[in-house]
């Protein structure tokens, strides 16, 4: 038969569940104290998916007061496009005793308004209860800043293969392609990007440039100039994938990112320009010799004041019009003006006779 507890034994006994109550209340107290000052939104679900416990900061962040929030579930707390079933897949793991860390699209039940989550759960015992913690970061800020990337990103994918001019880039340190555009497909006459990225730049110039230079020092010194005042300009002569040569201009632009090196090459298939500077030095070369051949009269020419002949530059008196013709591309075609011709026919009967019916026909 049990023996009876003493007045003092149940006195004693009394004091301690009052002494372990308090402990427990102190330390919720100490729990509540450190998750309200926490800057992550904590709440507590019980193992059916009902809110049980949050703190200050799951109120702020989705706008809604402690007494309205006990009592919801996870479905109040999310958005509408996210899926219910994932959800409750990811709720089962973290029963089974899994560790979660996962984005979810949130909703304020108050506002109904969307914002973007990082969510971890974890289960817990709790007073002997296993309980669900969930600890909520709101991500907004992120994801809105990693979509402005992708808009970035795609923005300058589009304007880098609209581009007209072959672009590449080139990794410093591999000596390797790793990007370029249609464009640059194009010039080189390589079927793919894949293909493209498989060469090296040494493969796609021949083994001099026009200079006699080696064009892979020649190429180094380049990328050197480029990196020395950030971007460099100049001629070039590339290889087709068919081994077929053609002149380019180049502009090589040097960056750093997270402390690589890359260069950005611009190419620009200059040929037709070539052949049409070609076209023009010949066109100026054909002027040039026909300007040398002109014969022109320059400078004083020593003429004789009563006979009117000129003296040439051995001293000899020639007529005018066979000194011209000496010195010029000037032929003269010999006719006689009216005053000489009265003087030399004036007095001649035909001669009267012509310029009367000249002076009749008018």
């Amino acid at each position: 038969m049990a023996k009876k507890a003493t007045y003092q034994e149940l006195e004693l006994r009394i004091k301690e569940l009052e002494l372990t109550e308090a402990k427990s209340i102190i330390e919720r107290d100490r729990l509540n104290n450190i998750l309200d000052n926490t800057n992550d939104a904590i709440c507590i679900y019980d193992l059916s998916g009902k809110v049980v416990g949050v703190n200050a900061r799951m109120c702020q962040m989705y706008n809604i007061s402690k007494e309205k929030a006990l009592g919801e579930t996870i479905e109040n707390f999310s958005s509408s496009t996210m899926s219910m079933e994932k959800a409750h897949k990811h709720w089962e793991r973290v029963i089974d005793g899994e560790i979660l860390l996962f984005e979810w699209e949130a909703l304020s039940p108050s506002d109904k308004s969307v914002f973007d989550v990082e969510v971890s759960l974890q289960k817990i015992t709790i007073d002997d209860e296993d309980v669900i913690v969930g600890n909520i970061r709101d991500i907004s800020d992120r994801k809105k800043a990693e979509r402005k990337r992708r808009e970035s990103g795609t923005k300058y994918r589009t304007l880098f293969d609209s581009s007209t001019d072959g672009i590449a880039i080139i990794d410093v340190e591999t000596n390797r392609f790793i990007d370029c555009n249609l464009a640059a497909i194009k010039i080189f006459g390589i079927e793919n990007r894949k293909d493209f990225l498989g060469v090296t730049p040494d493969q796609l110039s021949p083994k001099l440039q026009p200079n006699g230079e080696l064009s892979q020092i020649l190429a180094n010194q380049h990328i050197q100039e480029a990196f020395k005042e950030n971007t460099c300009e100049f001629e070039w002569i590339h290889c087709k994938s068919d081994g077929t040569t053609f002149p380019a201009l180049i502009t090589l632009s040097a960056m750093v990112v997270n402390k690589k090196k890359f260069i950005m090459g611009i190419m620009k298939d200059i040929t037709n320009r070539k052949h049409k500077e070609l076209e023009r030095e010949k066109l100026i070369s054909k002027l040039q010799d026909a300007l040398e051949n002109i014969k022109t009269l320059k400078g004083l020419l020593p003429i004789c004041s009563t006979c009117k002949k000129i003296r040439d530059d051995k001293g000899y008196w020639n007529e005018v019009d066979t000194y011209i013709e000496e010195h010029t591309d000037v032929n003269f075609s010999h006719s006689m003006c009216t005053i000489c011709s009265d003087k030399e026919y004036g007095n001649q009967d035909w001669y009267i006779k012509m310029k009367e019916n000249r002076s009749n026909q008018k």
